[in-house]
């Protein structure tokens, strides 16, 4: 009896599973902006008075669209951009909430998610790029 070859595993890169996180992140970034701020009113961060609240979901779903392109077939890797747009988003959401004069707990719920996509954001590059080696 004939028996087929064992199939070999598929394996993904890190990098390009590292892209996969961004673009999850920057699908919850996005949900994210309407979560009401929970003080009675239903103001989210799209109906916030300042911009860069309604402008940052926006920004870092867009860096998790630019990741998905290592996923699509015939593309190249993203390279470095989805980490610059979430690298311009994130800094400038942070000298925002500095200069305010209290955050709220969407607005630093939103830093804490904002800052994980800025990390495997750069994480993703590095590893894509190979500056980085994974273990194997």
């Amino acid at each position: 009896p004939h028996q087929p070859p064992p199939r070999a595993a598929v394996t993904v890169p890190l990098g390009k599973m590292l892209y996969l996180c961004v673009a999850a992140l920057g699908v919850i970034n996005l949900f994210l902006g309407y979560v009401s701020a929970g003080d009675g009113d239903s103001a989210n961060l799209y109906k916030a008075a300042v911009a860069i609240y309604a402008l940052a979901p926006t920004m870092f779903f867009l860096a998790g669209l630019v990741a998905v392109r290592a996923f699509l077939p015939g593309e190249r890797a993203p390279g470095v951009l989805p980490a610059m747009i979430t690298t311009a988003i994130f800094v400038t959401l942070v000298l925002s909430a500095i200069s305010s004069s209290g955050a709220g707990d969407l607005q630093t719920l939103f830093l804490v998610f904002g800052a994980v996509q800025f990390i495997l954001a750069w994480l993703a590059y590095l590893f894509d790029a190979g500056v980085i080696a994974a273990r194997r």
